[in-house]
């Protein structure tokens, strides 16, 4: 295998050789491979949806958001999938958004460029920039979408239920959560 993702009641895997499985929970038609779909490179899940990117650098999705992706997106180097509502980005550093938006978490800020990473939860979403700064968006009922001012250096994102971490380059966690305070770094 290549690479994994977990959804809410269903797993998938891309084997080496390209082929994308599934298996687990599809009552929404997330786990039924669509006809067509071979060389995968990445996959990512939720609740009840499912994304894979193929190597023609194209992205499938399928479950109960496939008929909300309105563009044919091209050139997509990373994908994420909150609950309901998915990301994209494409080589060209920008960001394209779809499905749920109640909480606009598949609404890009205006403006936002340059993104090499991207992460989605529930209701927000989270990127990493080539400058290795973090922008962040959708709901923040906790502070989790409250990017710390002196956040930097940053090398990987994540995004949970309720909180939104950050990999920083000396190898700590910033986890950012509740009360709009960021909590002590932690060296894993």
């Amino acid at each position: 295998m290549v690479a994994i993702a977990a959804g809410g009641n269903h797993s998938l895997a891309v084997r080496a050789d390209g082929t994308v499985v599934a298996w687990g929970e599809g009552s929404s038609g997330q786990t039924p491979i669509p006809s067509g779909l071979s060389n995968g490179l990445a996959v990512a899940a939720d609740n009840y949806n499912t994304m894979a990117l193929n190597s023609n650098r194209t992205q499938a999705v399928w479950g109960s958001m496939d008929n909300s992706v309105t563009e044919n997106l091209s050139n997509v180097i990373a994908i994420a999938s909150g609950y309901d509502h998915g990301l994209a980005v494409t080589a060209d550093g920008m960001v394209a958004g779809f499905g749920w938006n109640t909480s606009y978490q598949a609404t890009p800020p205006t403006g936002l460029s340059n993104v090499t990473a991207i992460a989605a939860f529930s209701n927000h979403s989270v990127t990493l920039k080539n400058d290795v700064t973090v922008a962040a968006w959708g709901d923040n009922n906790v502070g989790k979408s409250k990017v710390p001012a002196n956040l930097d250096r940053v090398v990987g994102i994540a995004a949970g239920g309720q909180h939104s971490l950050a990999l920083v380059g000396n190898g700590k966690v910033l986890v950012v959560r509740t009360c709009l305070r960021a909590a002590p770094a932690h060296r894993l």
